[in-house]
């Protein structure tokens, strides 16, 4: 059983995941390989992996599941890949990009901020530990960079 959150928890009954409530009724009924905790409103779930996509607390499917990669959401928008080796970006509750540009590594949003690895044209993209990082606003401006 997953922790509580925004009055539901996931929880494994038999094969799948589902939801129940703090009285432990079942809310949404297990179907998922795969449930997160609810975070602003949204679930990450998958019925297969590596595709993830997200539920409202109602059960629908309010995100496809098609990324590889797919955090929770976090100060209203959620970092997501088609390929779990990137590129990353950042979309909205509605699925669509919170802005264009995309990432060779991406962490979530805290205190309006998330922390970013651009890609370089001229460094080894899959070490984590150099290269050109930048933190970033929910807008997807650049506050600061440096290298690694």
């Amino acid at each position: 059983m997953g922790d509580f959150s925004e009055g539901l928890a996931s929880v494994r009954i038999g094969d799948y995941w589902g939801f129940v409530n703090e009285t432990g009724a079942v809310v949404i009924e297990p179907r998922f390989t795969h449930a997160a905790s609810f975070s602003n409103g949204l679930a990450r779930i998958s019925f297969k992996s590596p595709e993830y996509g997200y539920i409202a607390h109602s059960g629908v499917i309010v995100i496809q599941p098609q990324f590889a990669f797919a955090e929770s959401f976090s100060e209203e928008v959620a970092v997501v890949a088609a390929n779990i080796q990137g590129p990353y970006w950042f979309i909205h509750k509605n699925g669509t990009p919170a802005f264009p540009e995309k990432f060779a590594l991406a962490s979530s949003f805290v205190k309006g901020l998330a922390h970013v690895k651009l890609f370089s044209s001229n460094r080894d993209e899959s070490d984590p530990s150099s290269g050109r990082y930048a933190y970033i606003e929910r807008t997807g401006k650049t506050v600061f960079r440096y290298d690694r």
